[in-house]
């Protein structure tokens, strides 16, 4: 899968700010996706990128981009996922 953004500090944020990304596997954070950027003032724009296969053994799943770092602005935001293979029954 990969997955890009724009993002942005809100106003007011503290500096020196880390925005952490990372993919998340029906609760589990995926170590090899995650896109880590310190923003350093209010008016920087970063985009974000990252990609990271992972494994499915049985359907479904939930895939999500989740974040640490606090509150900031996005957009321009997409994911694709490739399928790579058949399921298991």
């Amino acid at each position: 899968m990969s997955f890009q953004g724009n993002f942005a500090p809100v106003t007011g944020a503290s500096f020196p700010f880390t925005l952490t990304l990372y993919l998340d596997v029906d609760g589990t954070m995926i170590q090899s996706g995650a896109a880590p950027h310190v923003f350093n003032t209010s008016v920087e724009n970063q985009n974000m990128a990252f990609s990271s296969p992972f494994e499915v053994s049985s359907a479904p799943v939930t895939v999500s981009v989740r974040s640490q770092g606090g509150t900031y602005l996005y957009n321009t935001v997409g994911i694709t996922i490739y399928k790579l293979g058949e399921i298991p029954v």
